[in-house]
């Protein structure tokens, strides 16, 4: 899986960007991100405008799976 196809998953399965996750950014509160760095993709906590436990990834793909699992855990606990 790549980050568009990411990004297209997420929004089929209801995750709002800036709200329930963010791409290469950080969001107004507190979301988990994902972004990649020297080609290499790692996931993240944005908290308080930085980037928390960052977990690098060996390929894209296995960072996308991992963030689809983040994102459907965090969308479980503030949205009930």
């Amino acid at each position: 899986m790549t980050i568009v196809e990411l990004k297209k998953h997420l929004n089929k399965i209801g995750a709002i960007e800036g709200y329930h996750y963010v791409i290469d950014a950080l969001g107004d509160g507190d979301v988990h991100g994902i972004a990649s760095e020297n080609g290499k993709h790692y996931t993240y906590y944005s908290e308080r405008g930085n980037r928390h436990d960052k977990k690098y990834w060996s390929s894209e793909d296995e960072a996308c799976e991992k963030f689809i699992s983040l994102v459907t855990e965090y969308m479980k606990e503030i949205d009930s």
